[in-house]
């Protein structure tokens, strides 16, 4: 989880850093899927704090 959250947060040869509201939309998606919901909750609650 942690790793998909810097992956999406980091600048990458292909693509630009997103802005942090698209990177908490894209963990929130994946939800319950890939990713346990309450840690999800707990690590998107204050997006601007993880850089």
């Amino acid at each position: 989880m942690a790793d998909a959250c810097d992956s999406l947060l980091s600048e990458r040869l292909y693509r630009k850093v997103p802005d942090k509201e698209s990177a908490r939309a894209e963990l929130m998606k994946f939800s319950g899927i890939y990713f346990d919901p309450v840690i999800v909750e707990t690590l998107t609650a204050d997006i601007s704090n993880l850089r």
